[in-house]
């Protein structure tokens, strides 16, 4: 049932995309289809006179049978009707390409990243750079999630552009900045080209200009990122244990490691003796 009602939604998201882009599409062909109809008109109007044949010559004007013969001959077909068909037909399929085209899978050295999480630096980061407001975008990337301030300190989420469960790096260009309710929508689907193009453009006007590069979504790990301006490390995972303090001991031989005695339960040493 659950994936019924998630392909419900997916499929009625895509019917609002369609109508839209129908919509906008529709304005522009109408207002360009006056235009260039009032040009070939006025073209029509000044290029009438040019065509016309001469008075001494146009009752002369004789076409070869051989000639006349092939325009019988060829079939005619009139596509006249079919044309607006056509068009609507390769603008569904060229919005549909455009709607479901994935990002291609960045090429990493490891199926997952080992770092999964991403740190509070980046937190206070992002919230900077985006002015603590959603960065999802709709309609073809023209609106704004409107959710901001006080609803995104409680209710605002870090994730992954490029998700980290499909080969994504947890890195800062791989780092966007969602409210809950968009962030449970995205999921771990892959985005689309468009949606990657879409908030490129959107970050280019509200990063700050010392930020521009970070507008670029590049989800490929980037082992040589400077450590963050407040002091915290990027630590490489350690064995178990030793976080806490405590030396591990390796097996050796068939031996099984143990903890180290405390020094004061050790047995005190004797001094070498002087031969």
């Amino acid at each position: 049932m659950r994936r019924l009602l998630a392909r419900l939604r997916r499929l009625y998201a895509d019917y609002r995309a369609l109508r839209w882009a129908l919509w906008a599409l529709g304005a522009v062909a109408s207002v360009g289809g006056t235009i260039v109809g009032a040009l070939a008109a006025d073209a029509w109007r000044r290029m009438g006179p040019v065509l016309t044949d001469s008075p001494e010559y146009a009752s002369d004007a004789k076409a070869s049978p051989p000639l006349a013969s092939i325009h019988w001959s060829l079939p005619h077909v009139d596509l006249g009707p079919f044309v607006p068909l056509l068009i609507a037909l390769a603008v569904v399929l060229a919005v549909r390409v455009l709607l479901r085209w994935p990002m291609a899978r960045p090429d990493n050295p490891w199926e997952r990243d080992p770092k999964r999480l991403f740190t509070d630096a980046d937190r206070r980061w992002i919230k900077e750079l985006t002015g603590n407001r959603c960065e999802h975008r709709w309609m073809f990337g023209l609106l704004r999630c409107r959710r901001r301030g006080a609803y995104m300190d409680g209710h605002g989420q870090m994730d992954h552009h490029y998700p980290h469960a499909k080969g994504g790096a947890t890195v800062r260009t791989n780092l966007v900045w969602l409210c809950d309710r968009h962030n449970n929508r995205k999921s771990d689907k892959v985005p689309t080209r468009l949606e990657t193009w879409m908030l490129y453009r959107a970050r280019l006007k509200y990063l700050p200009a010392r930020w521009r590069a970070y507008a670029r979504i590049d989800a490929t790990t980037d082992e040589t990122e400077e450590d963050d301006d407040d002091g915290q490390e990027r630590h490489e995972p350690q064995a178990r244990g030793a976080a806490r303090g405590r030396t591990i001991r390796r097996r050796d031989g068939g031996g099984v490691g143990r903890r180290p005695v405390p020094a004061r339960d050790r047995a005190p040493e004797e001094p070498p003796q002087e031969p």
